[in-house]
């Protein structure tokens, strides 16, 4: 994540604003929002192939499980 940090420099205002903008909108959801549902359909219209998105806080939220 600072990778983009060290590409746009500390500070840049536009993702500033943009962050600000998002945090106004709330930033701990208990049941799912509508942003997270515009996010999945954009993920899925741009990943051929997916079937369906999960959001996760880490790597052990999120399981993948194969069927044979």
């Amino acid at each position: 994540m600072g990778l983009r940090a060290v590409t746009l420099g500390h500070a840049y205002p536009a993702i500033v604003m943009a962050a600000c903008q998002q945090m106004w909108k709330g930033s701990n959801f208990a049941r799912p929002a509508a942003i997270e549902l515009e996010a999945a359909e954009a993920f899925l219209k741009v990943v051929p192939g997916a079937e369906m998105v999960k959001f996760a806080k880490n790597g052990s939220d999120a399981l993948l499980r194969h069927s044979n």
